[in-house]
Formats: structure tokens, C-alpha cells, sequence
């Protein structure tokens, strides 16, 4: 079976919202010089093979994926803050990623069972130019029409030219290999307990390089030294060899299944990809750690006459060293400190609560679907991160509200002899949460309800299919993500918005 697939996105970027503006829903404030055009692209290709050998099943799995990036927008969320024309910053993305995976898999059942075993390699290279200037750019010169808020003291102590520093350029990249073995392993104790086991080791090399430099108002280039710390430019290498995998039990109970678990994973660390002050930056201390969490649960899953499906869970996440993006103070040899919104570790985080569902089909046309998670979370913080360890004592962790719900339908129906229909709708709300893990009551989102609808309409005698839909009906104005910079920043939800998709099947 192979699939290939492209998409391609093309049209004007959005920009934040800066809180220090006084605007109202689904609006922001730009200068035409922020307004800036993407330019992306999505691609890749895979083939499954499958193949009996004997008692077992060989499924092979090839991928290629990539995608080209250019995008940007107006980074302090406004034409000119407190009318000082140099309060202004303009942002640029230009990125590259390309990633090869191969991914053999055995597996067969037993008396009693069924084992699978595999193993998979992938290949990525990532690489990106970061650009900060203010005003209109140049474009064959890369000088703004002002110096960008931060410049002369990102530049450092010993600037390379007598004049200003105008345009920050921030070159990464970033190559990573993977090789990992695993295994997954069920055996039925009785007729009705069945155990579960998975291990899986991974070992992952991350080579990161990268530079960082300011273009002068003479066109001099040079490279960043803050604090005299050094030029910016260099590379470092993360190699890590890690063991994750879950078990669990699950006794079948009446129309359901009664089950425990337990299991671990873990995310990557790696190499800030943003701006590199000096020669730090690729240094042990100018990287984030891996993240890991251990997760329990125990659970119910179950079913009632063949039309209502339903399941009840309590769950347990321990995290070690949460990543974050959060503003951290950098020493300097002077006794002063830089700051810079960087991705870190915090110490530890807990994150627990109960979450229940269902799928009901009420009549052979007409079917519901909801859901509800109850959630707590709360970050332990006893190390000095980002200059005072109270910051993040005792917060909840960024974009976790405390209820979560979903409700859905759907019904279908004959329109007419070579038409079918249906009719959806889905509603989902969440509670309130927090845009970074600082737990200011200023950057948090209030609780919020969204609901999208469509009808989708199937010509059956030609197979085309129509459907028209629209999301955020209710236009709810709210923030999926922020950052601080001359005040806070948020990006905004899109409003009420409609569409119409058009569908062939040949």
C-alpha cells in the first residue's frame, strides 16, 4: 500500500494580540509593515508491505515526510507601543525539515495470546533562519528602517562597527538519528484476565549547530557576545539511550472490562532554535533536558445492549523534568543577567483526575458522542530557574483546565434515491487555564464553548460528495498561546468561519 500526499498553504500570516492595547473581540493592531505573507508546504510518501512467514506476520513501513516553511509577523503586536516608533519588531521563520523512517514489525498469535516484536530507525535534518527587524525591510540588505527593541544590548559589549545594530539573524541546525527495539506482549491468565506488557529502547543522537549575529546600520556583520561570554556560534551534541514501556491488567466484567495500568515515556531534549546570545548558548547550560512522565491508570469500559459504549477512568501523571517555555536569567560575569524566553526544564509536575465518555447509537440513523475530564495539575519547583524558584512553585500547568467537555451528534438519512445525507454538530467546552506556566491571573484564558456543525451530502451514482461546514459558530474570542515582549502577546482563535469541501472518489 503506498500513499503520498502534499498540501500547500498560502496566505497571510497571523499576528498577536499585545495586552497593552485596549481592542476587542478577534481584533489586533498592525502596521502594514507586520503584515506579513506564508509560504508553506507539506509533503511526504510511505509504503506498508505485509508478508506471512510461517506462523508470523512481517509488516514493513517506509516513510519520507517534509516540509518547507516561510512564515512571520508583527512580534511585539502593534504599529508603535506608547507611540515610540523604535517600540517595534517585526519576526521571520524560513525552515526546512526532511525526515526518513523504516519501521519492520513481527507478529503472531499463540494459544493463549499474541507477542509482536520490531524495530525502527529514522533519519531527520531540520535547519531554520530567525530574523528580528523593525520598520519596513530591506530585502537585499536585511536592514530595517530602525533598530529593533534589544538590539544595541544583544549585540554585546563590543560592537565590531561604530554603528547601530539593526536586523538580528539566527541561523540553527539540527540533525537527529534514531534507532529503537520494542516489544508488545499479551497473555490471557484465565478466560478472564488478560496481561499486558511493553518495553521499548530508544537510543538518539541530536547534533546542533548554529549562529548568531546583528547586521549593522554599515552593513557590518557580527556576531552576538553578550556579557563578553563569548561569540555566538558553535554546536553541541545530545546522546541518550532511554527505556520506556507500559503494562496492564484487564479483567472482563459483565458487558465490560475492568483494567490498571502503568507506563512511561518520554520527550526529547534538544537545542533552542531562537536567539543565541552569545557563545553559551550551545553550551550544557543553553540546552533543555528530556522530558519524562509516568502515567497510572484505572478504568472501566463498557457496553449496553449493543448501542451504548462507555468508559470511566481515574489517572495519574508524574512528569520529571517538564519542558516550558519560560523567561530565564542568564548570569553574567559583571554580576548582571540577561533575560530570555527560552525552553527549559521545571522540576517536577503532577497532573491527576477522572475522565468518562460515551458513544450511543440511539437509532439506526441518529448517534451521540461526549465526553468529560476533571483535571488537576500543580508544578513542584524547588531549584532557582528563571531567577526565583516561587515563580513556579505550586502553579498548574500551562493549557490544563480544570473541566473539560464534549458533546456531539450526528444523523443520516436518505435525501433522496442517489443522494445521502447527514447532519453533524459538535460542542466542546473548556474551563479556564493558563498561557504559561507563571499562573499570572492576567494570562489566563476565561473558561469558553465552541461548536462547529456540518451537512455532508453523497452522490451516490457519482461518487462526488459535497459538504459545507462551519467552526467556531458560537465566535468565541479567546488565546491558544502566548508570549511575553513589550507586554504579553497572544495569538487569537480564529472567528465564526465557513467553508465548503469538495470530495471525488474514483
Amino acid at each position: 500500500l503506498v500513499r503520498t500526499h502534499y498540501e500547500e498553504d498560502n496566505g497571510v500570516n497571523a499576528a498577536p494580540r499585545n495586552d497593552t492595547l485596549d481592542l476587542g473581540d478577534h481584533e489586533i493592531a498592525v502596521g502594514s509593515d507586520g503584515v506579513q505573507d506564508t509560504d508553506n508546504e507539506f509533503y511526504g510518501v510511505s509504503a506498508e508491505y505485509e508478508r506471512a512467514l510461517g506462523r508470523w506476520m512481517l509488516t514493513s513501513l517506509t516513510a519520507f515526510e517534509g516540509y518547507n516553511q516561510a512564515y512571520g509577523f508583527d512580534f511585539d503586536g502593534a504599529v508603535a507601543l506608547f507611540d515610540n516608533p523604535n517600540f517595534n519588531a517585526n519576526l521571520a521563520y524560513v525552515r526546512d525539515f526532511r525526515q526518513y523512517s523504516q519501521e519492520f514489525r513481527l507478529q503472531t498469535d499463540w494459544e493463549g495470546g499474541s507477542t509482536l516484536i520490531g524495530i525502527s530507525g529514522s533519519l531527520e535534518d531540520f535547519s531554520q533562519t530567525y530574523t528580528i527587524w523593525c520598520g519596513d525591510l530591506d530585502a537585499d540588505t536585511l536592514l530595517g528602517a530602525c533598530p529593533y527593541v534589544g538590539a544595541a544590548s544583544r549585540a554585546g559589549p563590543a560592537p565590531v562597527s561604530d554603528t547601530r545594530a539593526m536586523t538580528l539573524v539566527t541561523d540553527i541546525r539540527q540533525d537527529r538519528s534514531t534507532l529503537a527495539a520494542f516489544t508488545y506482549t499479551e497473555v490471557d491468565l484465565s478466560d478472564r484476565l488478560t496481561a499486558t506488557l511493553g518495553a521499548r529502547v530508544t537510543h538518539e543522537r541530536i547534533e546542533g549547530m548554529g549562529s548568531g549575529r546583528h547586521l549593522f546600520e554599515d552593513g557590518t556583520i557580527g556576531y552576538n557576545n553578550v556579557g563578553g561570554l563569548g561569540l555566538a556560534a558553535g554546536s553541541n551534541e545530545i546522546e541518550d539511550t532511554r527505556l520506556s514501556g507500559n503494562a496492564a491488567l484487564s479483567y472482563q466484567l459483565g458487558q465490560g472490562s475492568a483494567y490498571v495500568s502503568v507506563s512511561n515515556s518520554y520527550k526529547s531534549g534538544g537545542f533552542n532554535g531562537e536567539v543565541q546570545n552569545n557563545a553559551t548558548h550551545f553550551a550544557e547550560a543553553g540546552l533543555f533536558d528530556a522530558e519524562t512522565v509516568t502515567a497510572y491508570e484505572a478504568g472501566y469500559k463498557g457496553q449496553l445492549d449493543d448501542a451504548l459504549a462507555y468508559s470511566v477512568a481515574a489517572f495519574v501523571q508524574d512528569y520529571q523534568d517538564p519542558q516550558a517555555r519560560i523567561f530565564v536569567n542568564f548570569p553574567l560575569p559583571d554580576g548582571s543577567s540577561i533575560t530570555s524566553n527560552s525552553l527549559s526544564n521545571l522540576d517536577e509536575a503532577i497532573s491527576y483526575g477522572l475522565e468518562a465518555d460515551f458513544a450511543w447509537q440511539a437509532t439506526e440513523q441518529f448517534s451521540l458522542n461526549g465526553g468529560l475530564t476533571l483535571l488537576e495539575t500543580e508544578i513542584d519547583q524547588s531549584s532557582d530557574i528563571g531567577g526565583n524558584a516561587d515563580t513556579f512553585d505550586g502553579n498548574p500547568l500551562p493549557f490544563a483546565p480544570d473541566v473539560s467537555a464534549t458533546l456531539g451528534g450526528r444523523y443520516e438519512f436518505a435525501l433522496t434515491d442517489t443522494v445521502e445525507a447527514s447532519l453533524a454538530a459538535h460542542a466542546k467546552y473548556r474551563g479556564d487555564y493558563y498561557l504559561d506556566p507563571e499562573g499570572l491571573d492576567s494570562r489566563m484564558q476565561d473558561g469558553f464553548t465552541t461548536l462547529q456543525a456540518e451537512a455532508n451530502f453523497v452522490f451516490t451514482d457519482t461518487g462526488a460528495s459535497l459538504t459545507v461546514w462551519g467552526r467556531n459558530l458560537t465566535d468565541e474570542d479567546y488565546a491558544v498561546s502566548g508570549y511575553g515582549f513589550i507586554g504579553y502577546d497572544t495569538f487569537r482563535s480564529d472567528p465564526r468561519t465557513y467553508g465548503m469541501r469538495i470530495g471525488y472518489e474514483f
